[in-house]
Order: structure tokens, then C-alpha cells, then sequence
């Protein structure tokens, strides 16, 4: 593994003249004296471009003689300590780049290689781009705890009036990947944070804070809060951009569920149905799942039966890694466990909704669904049944830092 090292100016120029086998007296010439040169290699005096320059001319002079080529020039000698780190610190962030778009140690190793070479440094810009891009790495392999970490080693680093884009972009990051490991004050703070001291950040970025901090409060149960915040992006987000527009719209039909306001959320529901131009969507599927669990918590089982079987039949055409699957079988699996007492087809549900979580992690959701199938495991009857829950779950348990469900 390459590594690279910071020398002093003194030191340079000892190495230089060992180099070329040339002493004190014959580097000093006639304009400076040895004792000058002895004191800088000692780093007692600080080097002058008038000494360097002069030195180096008596070296080129001496080579000449002997037909050796002087690769070094002013500038080498003249780099100071820091200067050195700088570019040290530059090419250690060029590896980390060509390193980050593969997986494996590689890019471990020299993060903790470049971490070490900047402990004692005062660059504190260089290291926020590092911590910023090792946050970044782990984000992009899904190792959400590390990446916020690193996202906020980087944040404790900045000035709120020094470093305000960086630090919206940090904020707007870490909003990001809170959620993911049930930080959920964390995600709220932050975004209010950010609202609260860049009043005039750009438009894209407000919109994106106010989103995150709706699925903090949505998290956190505090519903009213979270519908504030849906009814300022609904006076900013156009109807004509759909799918932004549809988002918002469907976590407003969570909050006014979970208030009980049932006509609204059906109300809400239908509009993102009328408004949706693709019919097999995800997006129309996470609206005909809120549809669903009204007609449950009405307990008008018969009409929450034929939504789902809609939702079922248009579930078919996606797979795992689709976004929001894990989410609908999950809530289809709650309705066919706790209402319609359909065990055998909520477990179908629940592990579907727990492979899914495998291709896209979250931990807050597997946890909740783990508990879920922990509930359902004692009221199973068929033994095969009971022995592929009990198999699932101990298989979730043996995964470190995702669930901890221990029930026997």
C-alpha cells in the first residue's frame, strides 16, 4: 500500500545534498554561509527564496561539472509543511474516489490510511471532503449507521455562516439516512434546523427538508405536525408534476387516517387514483393500500377484500427491489392478521415484506415486521407453518444490528 510522507524544508535540503554528494561549504558558495545552511536543515531558520534560489544555482553549478541534471527546483524546496500535506491529502482523496465505486476492503483500508495521515492536521476542509465522502460509500452500501456517522463528523466541523452550502448539503444527507435506523427526532431536528437558519436556501432543497421532517413526524406518531407540514408543500409543489405531487398527497392520507378522519383520506385516496395516469403503478398501489386500511378500520371487510385483491392482482407484475413492495405487503399482511384473521396468507404476506426489506434495507420496518410475525407465529396452527415463522425469525435474529427479537 503506497504511503506518503510530509518533510520539512531542513530536512529537504539535507536529502538534497546527500543526493548529490555535495557539503555545506560547496552549497553556501560565496553569497550565504555554511552556518546559515546548517541552521535551516535544522529547521532553526526559516528558508528564504533569495537563500534557495542562491543555493540551488551553486548546486546546478557543481552537477554541471560532474554532467548530473538537477531534477529539483525552487518550488520543491520552498514547499512548507502543510503545502505538502495539502497535495498528500489530494491524492489520498483521488484514491478514495476510484476506490468508493467498488466494494470490498480496498476502500476501507485507505479511508482508515487517509483518517490516520489527517488526525493531527489542521484541515478541516479537507477532512469534511472525506468524511463526506466516506458517508457517501457507506450510504451507497446501504450501511446507514456508518454513513451517518461520517455525515456528521462532517457537520461538526462547519460554521453555520462560513460553510452554509456545504452544510445544507450535510443537513439534507443526514435527513436522509436518519429515517433508516429509526432516528426519527434526529431526522426532524435536523430539517428544522436547516428551515430554521438558511431561510434562503434554494426551492428544491426546502422542499426536500420539509418531506423528510413529514417522515420524521409521521414516525414519531405526531400526525398533526406532519400534516403543517404536507399543507405548505401542497401550496409549492404544482398538481402538474404528478409524482412529487402524488407522494405528498399520499402521506397526508396516512395522517388523516391515523387522526381518524376517515372521509377525508378517502377523499385524498381517490383524487391520487383520478390523478395517477398509470393504473399499475407503485404509486397507485401504496394509494390503493391506504384505501384498503380505511375500509378496515371502518370494518367494511367485505369492500377492504376487493381492494385487496385488486392491489394482489397488480402486485404481480413487480418484484423485490421495487420500492415500496416491502411496505405494501406488510400493511396487507397487518389487515389479513389482525382483522381478517387470514393467518396462513398474512405469514405469506409478512415474509414476502420481509424479502423485500432484504433487497432495500430498513431496519425500523423489519423490526416492526418481526414483531408482527412473532405475534403471529403462536397463532398458527398447522405445525409447518409455525416451524417456517419460527425459521424466519431466527434467521433475522442471526443478522447483527437489524433485529433484536429474542422470544424463546
Amino acid at each position: 500500500m503506497e504511503t506518503y510522507e510530509i518533510v520539512s524544508v531542513g530536512e529537504k535540503l539535507k536529502r538534497l545534498r546527500k543526493k548529490y554528494k555535495v557539503k555545506q561549504e560547496a552549497l553556501a558558495g560565496d553569497e550565504i554561509t555554511r552556518n546559515l545552511i546548517s541552521q535551516i536543515e535544522h529547521n532553526k531558520v526559516r528558508l528564504t527564496e533569495n537563500s534557495a534560489r542562491i543555493m540551488l544555482q551553486n548546486l546546478k553549478q557543481i552537477c554541471n561539472k560532474r554532467n548530473i541534471e538537477v531534477c529539483e527546483d525552487i518550488d520543491y524546496l520552498m514547499e512548507d509543511e502543510k503545502a505538502q500535506a495539502v497535495k498528500i491529502v489530494d491524492k489520498y482523496i483521488d484514491e478514495l474516489k476510484k476506490l468508493s465505486t467498488y466494494k470490498g476492503d480496498n476502500f476501507l483500508s485507505k479511508l482508515a490510511q487517509t483518517e490516520e495521515f489527517l488526525a493531527d492536521l489542521q484541515l478541516k476542509y479537507k477532512k469534511i471532503e472525506v468524511f463526506n465522502l466516506a458517508g457517501d460509500y457507506f450510504l451507497s452500501n446501504s450501511d446507514f449507521y456508518k454513513s451517518a456517522l461520517y455525515y456528521e463528523k462532517a457537520r461538526a466541523l462547519m460554521e453555520v455562516d462560513a460553510d452554509k452550502d456545504a452544510m445544507i448539503l450535510v443537513l439534507r444527507k443526514l435527513s436522509k439516512v436518519y429515517p433508516y435506523i429509526g432516528q426519527y427526532e434526529k431526522t426532524v431536528a435536523v430539517s428544522e434546523y436547516a428551515l430554521e437558519n438558511f431561510k434562503d436556501m434554494d426551492e428544491k432543497y426546502y422542499c426536500i427538508f420539509i418531506y423528510n421532517s413529514v417522515l420524521g413526524y409521521l414516525r414519531l406518531e405526531k400526525y398533526e405536525k406532519a400534516l403543517d407540514k404536507i399543507h405548505i408543500l401542497e401550496k409549492i409543489i404544482k398538481i402538474t408534476d404528478v409524482e412529487r405531487y402524488s407522494d405528498i398527497l399520499i402521506h397526508k392520507t396516512y395522517c388523516l387516517s391515523y387522526l381518524n378522519r376517515y372521509d377525508e383520506t378517502l377523499e385524498t385516496c381517490y383524487k391520487i387514483l383520478d390523478m395517477l395516469q398509470d393504473k399499475d403503478g407503485m404509486r397507485y398501489i401504496v394509494a390503493m393500500v391506504n384505501v384498503c386500511g380505511v375500509y378496515d378500520k371502518l370494518k367494511d371487510y367485505a369492500s377492504a377484500r376487493k381492494v385487496m385483491k385488486i392491489i394482489f392482482d397488480k402486485l404481480k407484475k413487480f418484484n423485490d427491489n421495487d420500492f415500496y413492495v416491502a411496505e405494501v405487503y406488510f400493511e396487507m399482511g397487518k389487515i389479513l392478521h389482525r382483522s381478517l384473521k387470514e393467518f396462513n396468507k398474512a405469514k405469506e404476506c409478512y415474509i414476502k415484506a420481509l424479502n423485500a426489506c432484504e433487497k432495500k434495507p430498513d431496519y425500523y420496518l423489519t423490526k416492526e415486521i418481526a414483531t408482527r410475525l412473532i405475534e403471529l407465529y403462536t397463532e398458527l396452527e398447522n405445525p409447518e407453518d409455525r416451524k417456517e415463522v419460527k425459521e424466519k425469525i431466527l434467521e433475522l435474529e442471526l443478522k447483527e444490528g437489524k433485529v433484536d427479537t429474542k422470544i424463546w
